[in-house]
C-alpha cells in the first residue's frame, strides 16, 4: 500500500503502489544463507517499528509483525486473511543472502521476497493459499487516443537494472515520486499503473489501469478536494480555490476517466502458522 504521512501540512506519497500479479510459492525458491529470528514481545501492539528492508548487498532486516512479514513476502493486492494470534506478534529478523541480489519495485515479488517466503515456511511453518475473488473497481481509461492530457508528459530516463534501495537514489523517472497536497497532485511515474493506488485513494474505490499507455511520465493535476471521496481526501486539508472537480481535472489535466467495472484479484489466506523455531 502507500507510504503516506498526514498532518496539517502536505501529504507526501513516497511510493505509489500498484497491483502486481502474485507469484505462486514454488519448491525451488531461493533462501537466505543465514537468518536470525527473535520474538519481540516488547513491541506487541505496535505496527512494525522497523518495517522489512532489503539491500542490494543481500542484507535483510526487520522488526515487524508476522502479518507485515507475510505481506512483504507475497505482496498480495488485499490484506491477508487468517485468524491466527501469531500474525500480530512482532519479530526481529536479521538475514543475509549468499551474495548481491536484484531488488525489485516495492509492490513486486523478487528474490528477497522469495527468500522471506522460504524463511517463513521453514521457521514459522507457514502454509498459504490463494483465492480468486471479483471486486468492484474503477477502470482508468483514456478519453481520447489522439493525444495526452495537457499535464501528462512523457519523459526519457536511462534506468539501471534493478531497483534502488531508496526512492531518491534512482535517476529521475526510474522510481515513483508523487506528492499530494490539498487537491494538487504532482509526480513522476515509471508506469501509469503506478497511479492506481493514488487515484483510488481519492476515488474511494480501487483503480485498475486500462489506458494502454507505456512509458515513463511526469504529471500534475489540481481539483476541488471536496469532490473526492476516498481516504486520501479525508487526510488532507482543503484548499479553497477555483479548481475543477476530481473527474474534470482527471479528464482535462491527464486525459483520463474512471468508469465502473469489475476485476478479479487474488486474496492470500493463511492456512497454518506457528511460533518460530529457535535460531
Amino acid at each position: 500500500m502507500r507510504t503516506v504521512r498526514s498532518r496539517c501540512s502536505p501529504v507526501f506519497v513516497a511510493i505509489a503502489l500498484s497491483l502486481a500479479a502474485p507469484r505462486v510459492l514454488s519448491q525451488d525458491r531461493p533462501s537466505f544463507e543465514v537468518a536470525s529470528v527473535r520474538p519481540a514481545p516488547e513491541h506487541r501492539g505496535r505496527p512494525s517499528p522497523h518495517p522489512p528492508f532489503a539491500r542490494s548487498s543481500g542484507q535483510f532486516d526487520a522488526t515487524a509483525t508476522l502479518r507485515a512479514l507475510i505481506t512483504y513476502a507475497f505482496r498480495p493486492p488485499f490484506p491477508i486473511e487468517g485468524s491466527f494470534r501469531e500474525l500480530d506478534d512482532v519479530f526481529v529478523i536479521a538475514a543475509r543472502a549468499g551474495g548481491p541480489v536484484l531488488l525489485v519495485p516495492w509492490n513486486e515479488v523478487g528474490p528477497v521476497n522469495q527468500m522471506v517466503q522460504s524463511l517463513l515456511a521453514e521457521r514459522f511453518k507457514l502454509r498459504v493459499r490463494w483465492e480468486t475473488r471479483t471486486f468492484p473497481v474503477y477502470a482508468l481509461r483514456r478519453t481520447t487516443t489522439d493525444q495526452l492530457g495537457k499535464n501528462l508528459k512523457r519523459i526519457d530516463a536511462d534506468c539501471p537494472a534493478g531497483h534502488p534501495e531508496t526512492v531518491n537514489a534512482a535517476p529521475v523517472g526510474c522510481s515513483v515520486k508523487i506528492s499530494a497536497n490539498g487537491g494538487r497532485v504532482r509526480g513522476l511515474v515509471p508506469r501509469i499503473k503506478d497511479l492506481e493506488n493514488v487515484l483510488g485513494g481519492f476515488a474511494g474505490r480501487r483503480v485498475v489501469d486500462e489506458t494502454g499507455l507505456a512509458g515513463r511520465f511526469e504529471l500534475s493535476l489540481a481539483f476541488d478536494l471536496r469532490t473526492a471521496v476516498g481516504q486520501l481526501a479525508q487526510l488532507q486539508p482543503h484548499l479553497a480555490e477555483d479548481v475543477p472537480s476530481f473527474a474534470d481535472a482527471l479528464r482535462d489535466d491527464l486525459g483520463f476517466k474512471l468508469e465502473p467495472s469489475r476485476h478479479d484479484f487474488q486474496v492470500l489466506i493463511i492456512e497454518h502458522v506457528e511460533q518460530p523455531t529457535e535460531n
